[in-house]
Parts: C-alpha cells; sequence; structure tokens
C-alpha cells in the first residue's frame, strides 16, 4: 500500500488539529462557482481537517465525504471516485518525500474537476520538532509543473492571490496558490 505521510509527522498533525482554528473552514461562497460548473453529484474534500467544510456542503450536494488522516472520523484512505474533489491549504503541510505520491492518489479520485488552494509562504504554526507547518513553500510553477507530472488534467483556471496578514505590527506574505483542474 502507498504512504503518504510518515507515522512521526501523523503525531504532530494530530497535534495541531487539537488547536480550535486548525482545519476548521466552513465557508464555500469563494469557490462554489466552480464546484456548479461540475455538477458533481459526488465531492470530497482530501484534507478536511475537523469536517466543518463537509457539513457545510452535505447541505446542499447528495454525496460529500472527507479525508484527513489526522482525524479519526475521516482517516480511512479513499479509493472510490467522486466527480470533485476539494483541497484547501492541506499540499503545503505534506512532507517532500509523499508529495508526488499524495497528488498521484488525488489525481484517481476526481472524474471531473477539483478546486485546489495552496499555500506558498510560511505559516504561523511551528510543528513540535521546530519546522514550519508548511512543509513545502514553493512557488506556484514548481506546484504546477507537479500537478503536471501527476495527473490527467487541464488548468481550467489558476492564480496566485498575493497578500499580507500582519503579525505584531509587521506585515508577513501570506500568499496563496489557486487552481481549478478539469479532468482530460
Amino acid at each position: 500500500m502507498e504512504k503518504f505521510y510518515s507515522n512521526e509527522y501523523l503525531n504532530q498533525l494530530r497535534g495541531l488539529h487539537n488547536k480550535k482554528s486548525f482545519g476548521d473552514r466552513p465557508d464555500y461562497s469563494k469557490f462554489k462557482k466552480w464546484i456548479d460548473k461540475f455538477s458533481p453529484t459526488s465531492i470530497i474534500d482530501y484534507g478536511c481537517g475537523k469536517g466543518n467544510l463537509v457539513e457545510s456542503l452535505q447541505q446542499e450536494y447528495s454525496i460529500v465525504h472527507g479525508y484527513d488522516p489526522a482525524i479519526e472520523k475521516f482517516a480511512n484512505i479513499p479509493n472510490n471516485e467522486y466527480d470533485f474533489l476539494l483541497s484547501t491549504d492541506v499540499l503545503e503541510h505534506i512532507e517532500y518525500d509523499y508529495v508526488d505520491s499524495v497528488l498521484s492518489h488525488m489525481g484517481t479520485l476526481f472524474t471531473k474537476g477539483a478546486y485546489i488552494i495552496i499555500a506558498t509562504t510560511p505559516a504561523r504554526n511551528i510543528l513540535p520538532d521546530g519546522r514550519n507547518a508548511h512543509l513545502i513553500q514553493e512557488g506556484p510553477d514548481w506546484w504546477r509543473d507537479k500537478i503536471k507530472q501527476h495527473m490527467n488534467v487541464k488548468f481550467a483556471y489558476e492564480k496566485h492571490k498575493t497578500r499580507s496578514r500582519y503579525e505584531n505590527n509587521i506585515s508577513v506574505p501570506n500568499n496563496r496558490y489557486i487552481v481549478v483542474l478539469e479532468k482530460q
């Protein structure tokens, strides 16, 4: 069976998910238009955290599943196909050694489209082992090449959103690479 994370790292993720605000994005209004474009009958939220987005989506869409190895309720590795895949602020948390297998796995899970947000700058959170929680801090070109290499998709939309957040009155980059993928 293919691995998507090390056991040591999984234990650290479980600790991060105990924080109140980690992995709890319930609002999907910013990307609802992309979901509706593909008219999915089934959706998977890959890296769903506590499942708040899964619960929100279930109010409108018939089949919605979540996957997150750090949350017991969502820890079963999916092997079904879904019409649409969501993955928001997840891929930057993958260990470099596993990013290729994770992207390949994600590519097998959806039949129509995917909406992915990837942070490209450091996180506020630090792992217990001292590393930044965003293990991969690569730009859009690096991610685009990786996605092309591991998924049979065309890019329906992509944007590198550059913005800042303030910490202790200092502006800190908080950039995102947003892509919508269409199966070929």
